[in-house]
């Protein structure tokens, strides 16, 4: 008579305990935010820097150099890019009171027609929710709190220059750590992926800043350059973010006696035609379908992390999510979670 096995079957934790296990998580994600929030920041450009590295060494250029040259490269795009962009915002918000007058006029208009079809709006209540000031005020925390100079800033660089210059070696002691629990295929997947979403939608977003920026020259908007450079960096986050980047130069047409009702629907409908070109014609092409998260998977993973961790948040949810789906598919105890965020 074969002797028993003693030793109990691996019991499976149940759905209780995964979501004690998930909402401990979330809150420690939250307490961290203000050191894990930047640290992922830099470690997603390390990602992109990687490709550009490897690039440069290909063509012969030695590991150092070509090390130096991405740091100077993506590191020097990003600060320069943001930092002109929050100065361009502060100066923007200072020549915003002339044009409030008359999108208030503009306000009572509507509401006195709302009211004449039997609607009762507001006009205190519709006036501060189109504000200027505070969707400017959006768009500036949204930027300067996550890149603004600070102690979050020194130690995203820090993170991000360790990441570049010792990519392999952090490769290969994962990997000793792990022993035979890490997927080396696994791994090198997700850094693909990551590059190829980062390098796509770098791609699409700047041909995005580039045609808002032509197409407010064309109808002769104030501050066109800072429109496009606001749609280049909005345009990384999902959904809304290209919703929210047309937002204000709209805004101003609307409160500028020097525009009437035909540039503001050219301009609406221009914005219409470049976003959705972009994102759901060209970016699907470059990224392929079989890359592509589920659509209500994305917008989940724009509402989690904007909750945890803010507009930054917003700006990090598809990475985010394409690391988090790398890791549980490996795992057959979180079958809910893998459907969400599988690909």
């Amino acid at each position: 008579m074969p002797a028993s096995d003693p030793s109990p079957p691996a019991a499976r934790p149940d759905g209780l305990v995964q979501l004690a296990a998930l909402v401990l998580v979330v809150l420690g994600l939250q307490a961290a935010r203000a050191w894990l929030l930047p640290v992922c920041f830099a470690l997603l450009l390390a990602v992109l820097g990687d490709g550009l590295l490897r690039g440069l060494q290909r063509t012969g250029v030695p590991r150092p150099v070509a090390a130096l040259v991405a740091l100077g490269a993506i590191g020097g795009g990003v600060w320069l890019v943001m930092r002109a962009l929050v100065r361009a915002l502060a100066d923007f918000g200072a020549r915003l009171p002339q044009h409030e007058g008359h999108l208030r006029h503009y306000v009572d208009d509507v509401v006195q027609w709302a009211g004449s079809i039997g609607l009762h709006v507001d006009t205190a209540d519709l006036l501060r929710s189109i504000e200027p000031r505070t969707w400017l005020g959006f768009v500036q925390q949204s930027v300067g709190g996550l890149f603004g100079l600070s102690s979050a800033l020194v130690l995203a660089g820090i993170a991000f220059a360790f990441a570049i210059w010792e990519g392999d070696t952090l490769r290969e002691r994962f990997a000793r750590a792990y022993g035979p629990a890490w997927d080396r295929q696994r791994a090198a997947a997700m850094i693909g992926d990551l590059q190829r979403y980062l390098g796509v939608k770098t791609l699409t977003s700047l041909l995005t800043g580039v045609t808002v920026y032509g197409l407010n020259r064309l109808f002769g908007v104030e501050s066109a350059l800072l429109w496009g450079v606001l749609a280049f960096v909005l345009n990384y986050v999902p959904i809304v973010g290209s919703i929210v980047a047309a937002v204000p130069p709209l805004l101003l047409v609307l409160a500028s006696p020097a525009y009437g009702i035909g540039t503001v629907l050219g301009l609406a409908i221009g914005y219409l035609v470049v976003n959705n070109v972009i994102s759901n014609l060209l970016e699907p092409v470059l990224m392929g379908r079989q890359f592509g998260l589920p659509a209500l998977s994305v917008l989940l993973a724009l509402v989690f992390w904007g909750w945890v961790w803010g507009p930054g948040g917003m700006f990090l949810a598809v990475p985010l999510t394409i690391v988090v789906g790398t890791v549980v598919g490996a795992r057959h105890d979180l079958p809910w979670l893998r459907a969400l965020v599988g690909r």
